[in-house]
């Protein structure tokens, strides 16, 4: 009996390694299996690479720099002469009474002519929407700026967040595997009168309940590569294989709030956007002020061949005998409209003064962000600290019980306890970790460009 005792102890000692062995087991066999026909794996880079051709938010935004581009070359062509050219053919009778005689004339005439005409000086309305049209220009590149990192943080945290769920399976199924292998070993123990049917029942129920687990973390997977697909804009298969490494997480204190804030200012696409804006609202106000005194020059050229005659021969005429060249030189000043002017110059000079409070108030704003986001980031990263340190333990803690259980010192329900309270801990990191990889995005995003220590 002795040694039948010894020898259900050592089995006991036995479960863990077993658990650990059968879920290896578990976890590489179907990657063995399916080696020859597991789909290719996605990298991060790859996933970034297709967003950027696919994603329909991002492609529009694309199409705006070919709209600017022809606006700035229609203002540039404000600058040179504007050629014409006309042709006109007519005629026809003409009936005069006069002194009670009626007499009718026939006449036709044709003519042909080219000309250019172009403006020399104006109010300076053809250079302030080239300005104009420039700085919108530098508006767009920023938008594309500010949508191309809002993709990266969005690709980025849907393909860590799938990363992460197929963690979250591998750990089910290890806790699968383990609550099987307890299961079994209360049964061969009830078997032998070392433990109650209620054990056996909790750890049948503990089965249950991981397998059920297990499901609900697939159909997470699941959803996290169809959240990843759609901000893609592809249409890939939901089954694609992601890479399951996860980057070091930055330390938070190799970050300073002074560094930050310079960077932010500098790069900060909101900011920057909002300075061009500013430039543009002193543009105008400046052309509203000097436009009212300035005057209108043009100037034209123009050559013109004809022939009139009294019959309709002059009818699409091949030979053209007459000729005549003209120039032209037109200068006029344009009175400013009584309080028009005045009105228009004010307003002008009211949306300046808004566009630099509105500058000074979306500054404090990033500012304030900024350093909440920090913050967080910082929260984050020791809220994972003490997660993993408390996954650590349990993990000890669930070592010794192991012990103590072969060794009949644990009931099994309060081992079944420290087991489940292992496997929350070990959820609690995966979670954690991805709130990290988040708080670190959205500090990327404010600041404008990924964060280097």
């Amino acid at each position: 009996m002795l040694t039948h005792i010894r020898t259900m102890v050592m089995k006991v000692s036995r479960i863990p390694t077993l658990a650990i062995l059968l879920a290896s087991a578990t976890t590489l066999a179907p990657v063995a299996r399916a080696q020859d026909t597991a789909p290719p794996m996605l990298t991060l880079a790859e996933a970034l690479r297709l967003a950027r051709e696919n994603n329909p938010t991002y492609r529009q935004i694309l199409n705006d720099p070919q709209v600017d581009d022809a606006n700035e070359r229609a203002a540039k062509a404000k600058f040179f002469p504007t050629p014409s050219i006309n042709f006109n053919t007519g005629g026809g009778p003409t009936r005069t009474i006069a002194d009670g005689f009626t007499t009718f004339r026939r006449s036709s005439q044709t003519s042909i002519g080219v000309g250019l005409d172009m403006t020399i000086l104006d109010n300076g309305a053809r250079m302030n929407q080239l300005r104009s049209t420039r700085l919108g220009a530098d508006i767009t590149g920023i938008r594309a700026e500010v949508e191309g990192i809002a993709l990266r943080t969005l690709i980025t945290q849907r393909y860590y967040a799938t990363v992460l769920a197929d963690r979250a399976v591998k750990l089910e199924e290890r806790q699968v595997v383990s609550r099987t292998d307890n299961f079994k070993e209360m049964q061969d123990r009830f078997a032998i009168a070392r433990s109650t049917q209620i054990d056996v029942m909790v750890a049948e129920l503990a089965v249950t309940t991981a397998q059920n687990t297990l499901e609900r973390a697939r159909d997470d997977a699941r959803k996290r590569r169809l959240e990843l697909l759609e901000a893609m804009g592809v249409t890939l298969e939901p089954n694609i294989r992601v890479d399951t490494i996860v980057p070091g997480t930055l330390d938070p204190a190799l970050l300073t709030t002074d560094s930050l804030l310079g960077t932010a200012r500098k790069l900060n696409q909101v900011l920057r956007q909002n300075e061009i804006t500013l430039r543009q609202r002193g543009i105008d106000a400046k052309f509203a002020r000097v436009s009212r005194w300035r005057p209108n020059v043009r100037a034209s050229v123009g050559y013109d061949r004809f022939f009139n005659s009294t019959e309709y021969d002059a009818f699409l005429q091949p030979k053209l005998s007459n000729s005549t060249f003209s120039f032209g030189l037109t200068a006029g000043y344009d009175f400013p409209e009584w309080f028009q002017s005045s009105a228009t110059v004010i307003s002008r000079e009211a949306a300046l003064t808004d566009q630099q409070l509105a500058l000074r108030g979306q500054a404090l704003r990033i500012e304030r962000q900024l350093r909440s986001q920090l913050i967080d980031l910082q929260a984050a990263a020791r809220d994972l600290g003490l997660a993993e340190r408390d996954a650590r333990l349990r993990r000890e803690v669930v070592s010794i019980a192991d012990e103590q259980l072969a060794a009949g010192t644990l009931p099994f329900f309060q081992y079944q306890t420290y087991v489940d309270q292992a496997a929350q801990s070990e959820r609690a990191v995966l979670l954690r970790r991805l709130g990290v990889i988040s708080a670190q995005l959205a500090l990327e995003e404010t600041v404008g460009a990924p964060l280097r220590p």
